[in-house]
């Protein structure tokens, strides 16, 4: 295995464009788990068992050294109330991030219709909100049912509940005995829509198993992980449509999101573009202000919805006038034009980060080629070394380059590049 390629990107694109045009009412359906929320703050579960460990080490002892370790295992020893307690700060502080706005930005464009999440957060809703959009969202712990038609397109799935709700389902038996009652919704997503994977490991609850058992091929099946090889337990799912059936692996959610979205041509969405006429767009739904007149005063209430429309349309016209090129070659990920337009002497700290992240993005895509050349992950060490000069303490910057450098020994047999790319 290796990371994903441009071409992986386009070859899920062309699956999501064709069924979209040939089947509009069943679209791709996403499952995301832990890993497309992480960049919004929220723990992952090996981090979440180690909270647990620390904040109530009394009854962690009733647990094996083993269990110790296991989500599962360690959610069970808490009551309702400290589950609740231990999830409620990071989902307040939650951030809305890229992965999830790429999300709405395809939900919004009809290429992905439902969404089934492990997640309690509601950070998907809240992307949603900010371009417009307001899917249905079922809570399947509350509303677990044997029927699936009533779900509408587009639609948020939160399999495991939801943070705000009545429950939060965790322990491994809680999760155990409601996976069995998933079956008709997973049945119903994998046997009508193409479904894309992210962000779930498939190893912290019972759902998976049934995965296993329900998948046959009916559509194509597409599981996107953040290590490069795939797992012996994914890869069991898979072996048994190989045909209908991928790993995508060296994946970080969001820019992996961000990068399908971007090739659909739907992101970035109107509001990052053109933030007056996502405005506009969205005061399209509000009736007209109710205005009174008084004859004997001759006095009229001011018309506030047409005012502020009046408004937002002189600010569009303004900025129209003066557009940040830059922005747009970058939202475009046009990274050479960036770094052209930018020169070799970025000024300010906000130059130099778009700079840096240009430099990043064009490393990245020479690393990604089908078959880099020695020429390829030469530019790319470069470029790293270039950006290390601005970033200096980014890790993403060293641990890339590192990746580089190993590439380039294995070609060239070098050890003393082996060596180098340990050091990075």
């Amino acid at each position: 295995m290796s990371k994903y390629t441009k071409a992986d990107i386009k070859h899920i694109a062309i699956a999501m464009r064709r069924q979209k045009k040939d089947k509009p009412d069943h679209p791709f359906a996403l499952i995301t788990g832990a890993g497309c929320s992480k960049s919004a703050e929220i723990p992952l579960a090996g981090e979440l068992t180690k909270l647990i460990n620390n904040k109530f080490p009394e009854e962690c002892e009733i647990l094996d050294k083993e269990d110790r370790k296991k989500y599962g295992a360690c959610m069970a020893i808490l009551s309702a109330n400290e589950c609740r307690d231990l999830f409620k700060p990071f989902l307040k502080r939650a951030k809305v991030n890229w992965g999830h706005i790429a999300i709405a930005s395809m939900m919004d464009a009809g290429f992905i219709g439902r969404v089934l999440t492990f997640n309690f957060d509601s950070i998907l809703a809240q992307a949603c909100g900010l371009l417009g959009l307001y899917p249905a969202t079922y809570d399947f712990v509350t509303g677990v049912s044997d029927r699936t038609d009533f779900i509408s397109n587009p639609a948020i799935l939160h399999l495991h509940g939801q943070g705000h709700g009545i429950a939060m389902l965790n322990s491994d038996e809680e999760t155990k005995d409601h996976a069995k009652k998933l079956r008709p919704l997973l049945t119903s997503t994998f046997s009508q829509h193409p479904t894309l994977i992210i962000g779930y490991s498939g190893s912290s609850d019972a759902v998976f198993d049934h995965m296993c058992d329900i998948y046959t091929g009916a559509e194509r099946l597409t599981w996107v992980g953040y290590n490069e090889d795939c797992p012996p337990h994914v890869q069991k799912l898979l072996n048994k449509r190989p045909g209908t059936s991928k790993f995508t692996g060296g994946a970080d959610s969001d820019e992996f999101l961000m990068e399908l979205a971007l090739e659909l041509g739907c992101f970035p969405p109107t509001l990052f573009k053109d933030p007056y006429a996502h405005l506009l767009d969205g005061l399209k739904i509000i009736a007209n202000y109710p205005l009174v007149t008084d004859e004997n005063k001759k006095d009229t209430k001011i018309d506030i919805l047409t005012e502020l429309k009046q408004r937002l349309t002189t600010a569009q016209k303004e900025s129209a006038k003066t557009p940040d090129r830059i922005m747009e070659l970058f939202l475009e990920n046009k990274w050479e034009a960036v770094i052209s337009e930018i020169g070799d002497n970025p000024k300010t700290d906000h130059e130099k980060s778009v700079w840096a992240s240009a430099k990043f993005r064009l490393a990245l895509n020479l690393q990604r080629k089908l078959s880099p050349t020695i020429e390829d992950l030469e530019k790319a060490s470069d470029l790293y070394k270039e950006i290390s000069q601005v970033e200096t303490d980014n890790y993403d910057v060293f641990n890339n380059w590192g990746n580089a450098i190993s590439d380039l020994a294995q070609l060239r047999q070098d050890e003393k590049l082996f060596e180098e790319s340990f050091e990075k």
